[in-house]
């Protein structure tokens, strides 16, 4: 119940400790395997790998090699809560990484992932696995509580590399006013779990410490996406790379 009502009246829920450190190394050994098996055959797509002074800032391809990860998603304690908050049948839609490197981490301006998305009743939700240390000094994820509530708001381009849409300034500082901003403090194996709604993002890391966060992406089964926004976010998208090259 205190997790329904915290993701329900704020947009997202932390939840302490949920993996202990053995699934960690497990998940950051997993990943190192997919890099090393994958990398070179993904590096030129920039739209599924992002670098900050060549060392990965995110990795937007990790669904394709989920064999790796079946026990992190299929964990019966996160299906529990992920059916309290999506309903009975759910689907697991994509798996990625923000690295965040040390020094170097680009940052994410604030957005709501349903602008991506696009699913029409925005029953869907991130699961942000913290596989570092994170808080205000390194990047940390920063939410605005209540946003969800807000519907899908009106983005612009942001030309960042993993995070190409951004809220609209104007609106942004409006709901920020409103609202105010969180940035939890988090340890390796904590999770946080928001609704595809809630306005998000993270600052540049600029310290000695990697801030990794791998995140898992479900929708309600029953769930359909609006084809016609999608597809105008993906010309968006190759417009945007384009100019970046």
């Amino acid at each position: 119940m205190k997790i329904n009502y915290s993701y329900n009246k704020k947009g997202y829920v932390v939840i302490k400790n949920f993996f202990n450190l053995s699934h960690i190394k497990l998940i950051k050994k997993n990943i190192d395997q997919y890099l090393k098996k994958s990398l070179n055959n993904t590096i030129k797509k920039k739209s599924e790998i992002n670098l900050s002074k060549g060392k990965i800032n995110s990795i937007h391809t990790l669904y394709s090699y989920k064999k790796k990860f079946y026990e992190i998603y299929k964990n019966k304690k996160l299906q529990k809560i992920l059916t309290q908050l999506l309903g009975k049948k759910i689907k697991l839609r994509a798996i990625e990484l923000f690295a965040k490197p040390a020094h170097v981490g680009l940052p994410s301006p604030m957005h709501q992932d349903n602008f991506y998305w696009n699913i029409k009743n925005s029953k869907g939700l991130t699961v942000w696995v913290c596989l570092d240390q994170s808080n205000n000094k390194n990047g940390g994820l920063s939410y605005i509580p209540q946003s969800h509530n807000s519907g899908t708001l009106e983005h612009e381009p942001s030309f960042a590399p993993g995070s190409s849409q951004a809220v609209k300034k104007s609106v942004l500082k409006k709901i920020k006013k409103n609202f105010g901003i969180d940035t939890p403090k988090l340890y390796a194996g904590d999770i946080c779990i928001h609704s595809c709604q809630i306005v998000h993002g993270s600052s540049r890391n600029t310290s000695n410490n990697d801030r990794q966060g791998f995140t898992m992406q479900f929708k309600a089964a029953y769930a359909k996406y609006d084809w016609k926004k999608i597809n105008l976010y993906r010309k968006s998208l190759k417009k945007q790379i384009g100019i970046r090259k």
